[in-house]
């Protein structure tokens, strides 16, 4: 009888690793698709925001040229874009922290 009621606790204790294990990849998977969301959301802001800056832009260019309104991102709002293949690309980095301060307040 004791060795039934050993294999039982063992099973038990084998449902309850598993169990936890299975929690683990849940809460994971859970927090990957908030990271995932929470990044496509920041993403479509930037590209939001871009379709402003586009239109200021050409207040001041009357021809629209990328690589022109990549440097003059970096010059006015201290933004360097991210190219993609050639394409503009949804990220980008900050070169000047006062220049960028302006971007956040204009546009946050």
């Amino acid at each position: 009888m004791g060795s039934l009621q050993t294999q039982m606790d063992d099973n038990e204790n084998y449902i309850k690793k598993m169990q936890s294990l299975v929690d683990s990849v849940i809460q994971a998977d859970q927090e990957a698709i908030e990271a995932f969301h929470s990044d496509r959301k920041r993403r479509n802001g930037f590209w939001e925001t871009l379709k402003k800056l586009r239109v200021e832009y050409q207040t001041e260019h009357t021809d629209f040229d990328a690589y022109a309104f990549e440097e003059w991102m970096a010059d006015k709002y201290g933004i360097q874009l991210n190219f993609v293949d050639g394409y503009l690309g949804g990220d980008y980095q900050v070169v000047d922290e006062k220049k960028y301060l302006v971007y956040v307040l204009k546009f946050k």
